[in-house]
């Protein structure tokens, strides 16, 4: 619903990957804006690969942008145009190279599979660097991680080196939680703290 009105509604509703595009739009439909219709937030929109085989980890499906009324709207449309198709889809996606994508994507650097996807939205990139969201080092930037299923444990010899590679306690010490039984050696995980 935006505003109270019916929006093009997936054709699967009741499944889980309905269920979230759902939610995902209507949070971003009820998300406030300043005084004078300014926006409060910046928000983007990154997807994983639909074929974790090649091109393993995620791509930005819409780049970081304002959300006042025309940013909102821009993005809705992102939201409401995927589809359960193969293309939007992954089976066992790579969670943890995803989280790297992200981290670049924050960083301002050069994307590492984020372009290589289609469709994919070419903003996020200037100058073959991701345009960075995070201007300031101070200002508070998040990632709302949404899964509705197991990561991809293939990835995880992908992973590891990447994530030694950007240093920090996270590189030398994994997280441990026999809660996650075969899902802890899953690197992403260590990429969120």
């Amino acid at each position: 619903r935006d505003n109270g009105v019916a929006n093009g509604q997936p054709t699967d509703q009741g499944s889980k990957y309905a269920i979230e595009l759902c939610a995902l739009y209507n949070v971003v439909d009820r998300m406030p804006l300043g005084p004078e219709g300014q926006a409060l937030f910046n928000v983007g929109l990154m997807l994983s690969n639909g074929n974790p085989s090649s091109n393993k980890g995620g791509y930005p499906l819409h780049a970081f942008t304002a959300l006042d009324a025309t940013g909102k709207s821009s993005l809705k449309a992102a939201i409401r145009s995927i589809a359960n198709t193969s293309e939007f889809k992954a089976n066992q996606p790579t969670f943890a190279l995803m989280m790297h994508e992200a981290y670049l994507y924050y960083k301002g650097l050069a994307p590492r599979v984020g372009h290589l996807n289609n469709p994919w939205d070419s903003r996020a990139v200037s100058g073959g660097k991701y345009s960075t969201p995070a201007a300031h080092s101070c200002g508070r930037n998040y990632v709302i991680f949404i899964a509705n299923g197991a990561p991809n444990s293939g990835e995880d010899a992908d992973a590891q080196p990447l994530l030694q590679g950007l240093g920090g306690a996270a590189a030398v010490s994994p997280i441990v939680d026999p809660n996650l039984a075969t899902l802890e050696a899953n690197w992403a995980d260590e990429y969120a703290r």
